[in-house]
């Protein structure tokens, strides 16, 4: 139940015109190159609670860039401008961060009465997290911008693998993801009897809320459909929905929440839609089926599982509207 991966990369890269190779001047291609070494190391493990119902994973990740050239910035008086140097050092950077994410699944079945025996089921995976980003690599603050005004720079800003976690972070995430499937008899289907459609393979939210922020901690929401009508054709939607308030007249965010300025929950910010034909011959469509019946595996142990739990893990509910129908909820 521990997973450890090490990777690592050297580059020697070099962008110069191809003048100097007609010009035969390699001196000045040797110049051009810039050069360096990452390493990245992840420690993974994962455990359960309460009876394999709650799962966490937490991680560890660490990574290490060396660097050959990185650059120092300072003001230069006589053109009132930032005079930019490069030095051609070796220097080290360090990146951490810290993850442990809990998650479950909680399932739904819902029986129809009918001569096909229709069962609906619904999947909700939801997950909360914890990342922790430590500040390893500040940013160098210097009076070196138009009249000497203070600026902000990192030294690998220009170097061959530059540092990301330049600021402490502190986030808490969370997720949600809905499956929604359909099983019905059907005798076009001799290997198990039953013909299972996919309603929704995904409908996912998803955000963070970063601790060490001034404001606007809550980050927007990003939101994923994915419909499958047929094997070879798919639809996906994908957008975000932003939780602050906006000035109406010029549609600039502002740092409240849209429900206490009486805006509502917020606002879509954008919504992109795509779409997937598969186009693929006889044999490629039976290797499509075959996924499809590997599915229908998982589905059925599930109802094996479900069906072996005792009355008192069980919440019946009956209900009729129009044609009689009940849901067993776990």
């Amino acid at each position: 139940r521990i997973g450890f991966s090490y990777n690592f990369d050297g580059q020697n890269r070099s962008n110069f015109s191809d003048s100097l190779l007609t010009q035969g001047d390699f001196t000045r291609i040797s110049d051009q190159f810039i050069y360096g070494m990452s390493q990245s190391m992840n420690l993974q493990t994962t455990g359960a609670l309460f009876k394999n119902i709650l799962k966490i994973t937490p991680s560890v990740a660490y990574r290490s860039r060396v660097n050959f050239m990185e650059i120092s910035k300072s003001y230069n008086a006589f053109e009132n401008t930032t005079q930019i140097d490069t030095l051609n050092r070796a220097s080290l950077s360090h990146e951490l961060n810290v993850n442990v994410n809990a998650t479950t699944m909680l399932y739904t079945y819902f029986d129809f009465l009918g001569k096909n025996k229709p069962k609906m089921r619904h999947i909700m995976t939801p997950t909360i997290g914890y990342r922790y980003v430590p500040l390893i690599n500040p940013l160098v603050a210097v009076n070196a911008g138009v009249d000497e005004s203070l600026i902000n720079y990192s030294p690998y800003e220009r170097s061959l693998y530059s540092v990301g976690n330049t600021r402490e972070s502190s986030f808490l995430t969370f997720a949600v993801n809905n499956t929604l499937e359909l099983k019905f008899k059907s005798k076009k289907d001799t290997l198990t009897g039953f013909k299972k459609v996919r309603i929704i393979d995904q409908l996912s939210l998803g955000g963070n809320y970063n601790f060490k922020k001034d404001s606007m901690r809550l980050s927007n929401i990003s939101m994923n459909m994915r419909v499958s009508p047929r094997d070879y054709l798919n639809f996906v939607a994908t957008g975000s929905f932003s939780p602050y308030a906006w000035d109406t007249l010029t549609g600039k965010i502002t740092g409240e929440y849209a429900i206490n300025n009486d805006q509502n929950l917020g606002r879509l910010l954008n919504v992109n839609f795509s779409t997937t034909l598969l186009l693929a011959p006889k044999k490629s469509r039976e290797k499509i089926k075959d996924e499809k019946v590997g599915r229908n595996d998982v589905w059925n142990g599930d109802l094996s599982k479900f069906g072996s739990l005792s009355e008192d893990s069980v919440l019946k509910l009956v209900v009729v509207v129009g044609m009689c129908w009940f849901a067993e909820v776990v």
